[in-house]
């Protein structure tokens, strides 16, 4: 046994594992929930109503994600222009670089929302 090699070690193993009761017990149970027609489209439905679940909380996460950056949109565009009532002067102003990063931070949110769609 000292020149077995670490696969032929595995390979023993694995076939004494197979051997034990609990092994045997759980490939049995295995087998008749597998061929268990009934619980295979009751498994399937879990998973569809978890899926459909998720999505669902997803999709109210970004909508709340987009309401909230069009909001900061707008009262960031509503500032800067309370302001400068003829719009932004020159591309350094703080609060120009602000509304074009809510700008694109709200088209980036728009985006996933098409992608997952």
């Amino acid at each position: 046994m000292e020149n077995m090699d670490i696969i032929a070690i595995a390979r023993e193993l694995g076939k004494k594992l197979q051997q034990e009761e609990a092994y045997i017990k759980y490939n049995m149970a295995r087998q008749a929930a597998d061929e268990d027609k009934e619980l295979q489209q009751l498994i399937a439905k879990f998973s569809e109503l978890r899926t459909k679940i998720a999505e669902d909380a997803a999709n109210q996460e970004e909508q709340k994600d987009i309401e909230g950056a069009k909001k900061r949109a707008e009262e960031n565009y509503e500032k800067n222009h309370s302001y400068n009532p003829e719009g932004f002067r020159g591309r350094g102003s703080r609060n120009c670089r602000l509304y074009a990063r809510m700008q694109r931070q709200l088209r980036n949110l728009r985006r996933l929302r098409m992608i997952r769609e």
